[in-house]
């Protein structure tokens, strides 16, 4: 895994969140590594399928969850290095 590919996948998660991120005032400021997505509000489950559904969407692969832990599924950092490390599979 590279560093660039996990900050890639930061700036889209970023970019597909963006409207939420500007309703709480987090737009533009970089998302912290450890941010809890969930615990901050800024998706709920259904929230975070779509998350990771326009994830797929726009990198062009299946994003298998299945090796993650759970702990840290909606976590900034965690995620963006688990895609990032895991084989592009469609």
């Amino acid at each position: 895994m590279s560093q660039d590919e996990a900050a890639r996948i930061r700036s889209v998660i970023e970019a597909i969140l963006e409207p939420t991120l500007k309703a709480h005032g987090l737009a533009g400021t970089g998302l912290p590594d450890e941010l809890d997505l969930r615990r901050a509000g800024l998706v709920d489950s259904l929230g975070f399928v779509q998350l990771i559904a326009s994830l797929e969407t726009r990198l062009g692969r299946v994003v298998d969850l299945a090796e993650l832990d759970p702990e840290q599924l909606t976590t900034v950092g965690p995620l963006a290095r688990h895609i990032a490390r895991r084989p592009a599979t469609s």
